[in-house]
C-alpha cells in the first residue's frame, strides 16, 4: 500500500504546491461547496473545493489522514523517503488521503499544474 501510495501523494503535493493555472472546473463539478470555501484561494483551490471537497472533508475530519496530510506537507519532494516514512506513522490515514489525491488527479490536473 505504501509503495503505491508515494506517487499519488507526491503528485498531489506537487499539485497544491504549484501555481496553478487553467480554468476552474466548475464547470464540470459545480460551484464551490461552502464547506471548502476557504481552500478556494487560487484556481487549483477552487477546483479541489467544487470537485473533491467531501473527499478533503473526509480526510481532514480523521486524525491519522490529517496526520499525514501535513506531514507529507512538510516533506521535500525530492525525499520519497520522507513520503513514506509519513505514510507508514499514519496507516490509517492512506486510504482517505489517496481518495482526496485520486479525485484531484482527475478532476482537478489541468487546474493544479
Amino acid at each position: 500500500m505504501v509503495r503505491g501510495l508515494v506517487p499519488l501523494i507526491l503528485g498531489m503535493v506537487l499539485a497544491s504546491s504549484a501555481t496553478c493555472g487553467g480554468n476552474p472546473s466548475e464547470d464540470t463539478c459545480g460551484p464551490i461547496n461552502s464547506q471548502c470555501a476557504n481552500l478556494a484561494t487560487d484556481t487549483c483551490g477552487k477546483c479541489m473545493s467544487s470537485c473533491c471537497c467531501q473527499q478533503m472533508i473526509a480526510c481532514f475530519n480523521n486524525p491519522s489522514c490529517a496526520s499525514l496530510s501535513t506531514c507529507v506537507e512538510e516533506c521535500n519532494l525530492s525525499d520519497p523517503a520522507c513520503v513514506s516514512n509519513c505514510a507508514m506513522s499514519s496507516p490509517g490515514g492512506q486510504s482517505l488521503l489517496m481518495n482526496s489525491s485520486t479525485c484531484g488527479n482527475s478532476n482537478c490536473s489541468s487546474a493544479c499544474q
